[in-house]
């Protein structure tokens, strides 16, 4: 997929080049998303990382609901296919239950549900096994789930949320697109794991909110910057550049330590 990538950039560039020249251009690659290690990885290092079954998650959470609303009956509240941080709830099955009530429900039953995915217990150590022999993959790659935060959509929607920088990452992700959900984000390093893949698209931790920025074209000093920057400067600071207002809903800053500030 990189090498991939390459070859269409390259086209692209090229293709810029023969039309306008690149020397009239301004580029900015960056990504939505950093690189989580996967738990196997980040047991190596000793961290205690697990992975977490969604399948399994979401058939202890539908049991739950149905104990509450529906007895006897096998009713799928939740969606058949979960991505995290965001576990989808089927507004159909709860019939006249309000949105509210559903999500609530579903709070309710997170912790009893990640409880249940506990990792198994350790063999027991001994003087025959000693500990300068045990790996770390062994022994806490399968650490018992934990969850950092949780929240229904209709409470991130009121604005519920800590006043901490944690709070502010979380109220910048939220959106009203997407019907009910429940945000849920584990622990850092763990991460869910279905139908064999195990990674995650969002988080608030640092390997997840690092991305790349990089800025090219006649405008820009050559140089590595240290100072703290995010995808939302690129719109301020070509807008800088091109002399023109920013976006209205603009919330960066003009990397004006990249600028150039004599003509060229």
């Amino acid at each position: 997929m990189v090498l991939a990538l390459d070859h269409d950039l390259d086209a692209f560039f090229t293709y810029l080049d023969k039309k306008i020249g690149l020397d009239n251009v301004m580029i900015a690659l960056t990504a939505d998303h950093g690189v989580a290690p996967i738990p196997a990885e980040s047991a190596k290092l000793g961290v205690a990382s697990t992975r977490i079954d969604l399948e399994v998650l979401s058939s202890e959470i539908n049991k739950a609901l149905n104990a509450r609303f529906s007895t006897g009956k096998e009713i799928a509240y939740l969606m058949p296919t979960q991505e995290l941080p965001n576990l989808a709830l089927d507004p159909r099955a709860f019939g006249t239950i309000s949105e509210k009530d559903a999500e609530q429900a579903v709070v309710e039953a997170i912790p009893a549900a990640i409880r249940k995915l506990g990792a198994p217990a350790l063999s027991p150590n001994n003087l025959a096994t000693p500990e300068a022999t045990r790996h770390y993959e062994e022994a806490r790659v399968d650490a018992d789930p934990t969850i950092a935060f949780i929240r229904s959509r209709v409470d991130l929607a009121a604005g519920k949320l800590p006043n901490t920088e944690f709070g502010r990452r979380i109220a910048h992700s939220y959106t009203d697109h997407g019907g009910w959900y429940i945000m849920v984000i584990p622990t850092a390093y763990q991460m869910e794991f279905l139908s064999g893949i195990q990674t995650t698209h969002f988080s608030p931790w640092s390997y997840d909110r690092h991305v790349p920025l990089g800025l090219f074209g006649a405008e820009f000093i050559p140089g590595t910057y240290r100072e703290q920057v995010a995808p939302v400067d690129i719109a301020p600071t070509f807008a800088s550049i091109l002399g023109i207002n920013a976006p209205s809903a603009s919330t960066g800053r003009v990397l004006t330590e990249a600028i150039r500030t004599t003509a060229h």
